[in-house]
């Protein structure tokens, strides 16, 4: 997903105040994962003629995401460290 996007999808959730810092109330910010969760690439195919079902975050874990990520000055950063994760769980 590319920043513009991210952007994009950020704005529908929150605001970017005068400093060019975005800006989230908690179900924003949540909302916001969960909607780009939902955008993401669905798995890679595999050779396997059995597919793996695609596990996602828990609230939980988007939670605890928050928490250590500086989701506030840094979104795609946040964006990322949860594309990450979700490779983590899904390979």
């Amino acid at each position: 997903m590319r920043n513009e996007e991210i952007f994009n999808l950020a704005e529908t959730h929150g605001w970017m105040d005068d400093f060019g810092r975005w800006n989230f109330k908690d179900e924003g910010l949540i909302g916001f994962v969960l909607e780009l969760l939902s955008l993401e690439t669905k798995p890679e195919t595999s050779t396997v003629s059995e597919k793996r079902e695609w596990v996602g975050l828990t609230t939980e874990e988007i939670e605890s995401l928050v928490e250590i990520e500086d989701w506030y000055n840094y979104p795609e950063d946040f964006v990322r460290t949860v594309q990450a994760r979700l490779k983590e769980k899904n390979t």
